[in-house]
Formats: C-alpha cells, sequence, structure tokens
C-alpha cells in the first residue's frame, strides 16, 4: 500500500471514531483517495518571467537611497546621540526604528 492509501485510512479511522464518541446513531465517514489531474501544458517562451526576472532586481535597487537618505539624515542632524543624552536605551531606539520601518516600507 502506498503511503497515501495509509494516511487515507488512518484518517477514516479517526473520523469515524470521532463521530462514535460524539454522535448516539451509527452514521460511517468513509475518506478516500483520488489523484488529482495532470493538464500537459507545451514549454513556451514567457515573455512576462524574463521581464521580471530582468526588472526586479532593479525594482528592488530603488530602494536603497530610501533607507540610505533615513540613515543620512539620522547621522546629519546627529538624532541617536542626542537620544542617548536624554536617556534612551539603544534597546528602546532600535525597537521604534523597526516597527516604524515595518509600517513604512511594508
Amino acid at each position: 500500500m502506498t503511503n497515501s492509501i495509509v494516511r487515507a485510512r488512518t484518517i477514516s479511522n479517526i473520523n469515524a471514531a470521532y463521530v462514535r464518541q460524539f454522535t448516539p446513531k451509527k452514521v460511517r465517514i468513509v475518506t478516500l483517495v483520488q489523484t488529482l489531474p495532470y493538464i500537459y501544458q507545451s514549454e513556451n517562451f514567457d515573455v512576462m518571467l524574463v521581464v521580471g526576472i530582468a526588472l526586479f532586481p532593479s525594482a528592488i535597487s530603488f530602494l536603497m537611497p530610501v533607507f540610505l537618505q533615513s540613515l543620512v539624515m539620522e547621522k546629519e542632524k546627529k538624532l541617536r546621540e542626542m537620544m542617548k543624552m536624554m536617556g534612551m536605551s539603544s534597546m528602546i531606539y532600535w525597537l521604534v526604528n523597526y516597527i516604524v520601518s515595518v509600517f513604512e516600507y511594508y
């Protein structure tokens, strides 16, 4: 027996035990296994796949200036040093940066 048939019989037995436990009537559940139909697709040249593969790295590279701009602005205005002088811990600083980045870029 194949693994899928054994799994289907096990699931069928579990379902039957569950039904026997919680229903007073004689109810039977049978689980069957059938393979999904396979649709043959010829190997055509997909233009959109090639365009996507070519453009995806360049689209991701446009995000780098956005991240760099925020880093440069923070260094320029010495924001982190000011927050440390005011008593902010590094853990809180990085946690807030992470939360802002998640909401800003996703």
